[in-house]
């Protein structure tokens, strides 16, 4: 049987070795044909090269001299293929053309130019370079900002000069463009008026007041105090935060309650370890309950002990039953109130052995404990393997931050 057994496990080892085998022999198979398909050496010495703007490569070959019984591997690196001449003159061609489109940018042409202009170091999709310069600097940069301001009616006229590369051929491309006057809205003329109007009176430092232009250009000057609006943002961000009171304390109570549910849980197998042991002692029902409540009381009133939900809920039960209520039905209360399953259930037990009597209600009872115990133990195991889920997030931050701290030092030190 046992030779069977062997035989078979040996036959199972052997199949998947071979699926194994099968596997890499098939990826084997296609790198071949891949290669095959794909050779990078043409008829024996041929490397042919990459398209213009494709890129150069390097081809791993193995030179031998059979006579000799000489070989040797040798990394080739291939340019490359360059343009014709006629190519790169239509390339250069075109890059005039393309200059001449978008240098004007947002402006309507080089005749009138009253915005920044467009001015890029390469054309043609990165096949020609392109180095510029102006006659003057006063009134546009080599990053194609214009700087317009103070003119008032002049025209300036500026000579740009572009010297365009492709590959081993150049050209001078020149061409004039016309800078204007910046047009301004009726509220910015005004107030670039106020703007000079308050320079001149800044500069009069000995008097103890500044004193604002009343009108400009024969119209009235009002002024006013800008407002941060403060008790409107106060006010509405009062609102909001009153909108949110009943939420925070809607969670505020979930979370008080799932606590309260949490502490009931973890409290149970202790007090139904506590009556069995008072009923098995010769007990009453209710002589054992109020004894575990009235201890609780005690230590509670000497301040030895926090408040435990369990007990508080025994408490009230011991004061409905000396009040007049039933003790079957302050007992099922008591239930309702805890509100959890094992609760409810052990409720029902003490009710149905009021009911029938108290015969076997020990033994039931013990039965209860053992079952509690074992249901608290695998809470906490649960429990447990949550902390460690919730533990996951931070170790994955800590983590991040040490590669940072081992990179950034690393790639510094490269630059």
């Amino acid at each position: 049987m046992k030779n069977r057994k062997s035989e078979k496990q040996g036959q199972s080892l052997y199949r998947k070795m071979g699926k194994v085998f099968a596997l890499f022999a098939v990826l084997a198979g296609a790198a071949l044909i891949q290669e095959s398909m794909n050779p990078v050496l043409k008829q024996g010495n041929v490397l042919e090269r990459q398209a213009y703007g494709d890129g150069n490569y390097d081809a791993e070959l193995i030179w031998e001299i059979p006579e000799k019984e000489l070989e040797q591997e040798l990394s080739v690196h291939v340019a490359e293929q360059g343009l014709t001449k006629e190519e790169q003159q239509a390339l250069l061609a075109a890059a005039e053309q393309e200059i001449a489109e978008t240098f004007p940018g947002e402006n309507e042409s080089v005749d009138e130019i009253r915005k920044d202009v467009c001015i890029q170091s390469q054309y043609q999709d990165g096949q020609v370079t392109a180095d510029w310069s102006f006659d003057s600097y006063q009134y546009v940069d080599l990053e194609g900002h214009v700087m317009n301001d103070s003119l008032e009616e002049e025209e300036i006229l500026v000579k740009a000069v572009v010297e365009l590369g492709c590959d081993s051929q150049t050209l001078e491309y020149q061409f004039f463009f016309q800078i204007c006057p910046k047009i301004y809205s009726e509220k910015e003329k005004i107030n670039n008026k106020l703007k000079q109007e308050l320079i001149k009176k800044n500069e009069k430092t000995n008097d103890s007041t500044l004193i604002l232009p009343e009108s400009i250009d024969d119209q009235t000057i009002i002024w006013k105090e800008k407002s941060e609006r403060m008790p409107l943002k106060l006010l509405l961000l009062g609102m909001i935060a009153a909108g949110c009171v009943p939420l925070v304390e809607k969670s505020r109570k979930q979370e008080e309650e799932k606590r309260r549910k949490e502490k009931l849980q973890s409290e149970y197998p202790e007090l139904v370890s506590k009556l069995t042991i008072l009923l098995g002692a010769g007990m009453t029902l209710f002589s054992a309950w109020n004894k575990i409540a009235t201890s609780y009381s005690n230590k509670r009133k000497n301040n030895t002990i926090p408040i435990h939900p369990l007990y508080e809920e025994m408490l009230i039960t011991c004061h409905e039953i000396e009040s007049g209520v039933g003790e079957a039905r302050a007992y099922e209360r008591f239930g309702e109130r805890c509100g959890l399953h094992r609760y409810r259930k052990f409720c029902s037990l003490l009710v149905q052995n009021l009911r029938k009597g108290t015969r076997g209600l020990v033994q039931l009872l013990e039965q209860e404990v053992s079952d509690a115990f074992e249901e608290r133990k695998n809470l906490a195991k649960k429990s447990g393997e949550e902390a460690g889920t919730k533990m996951l997030f931070p170790m994955m931050m800590m983590f991040g931050i040490i590669i940072v701290i081992i990179m950034v030092p690393a790639f510094l030190s490269l630059q």
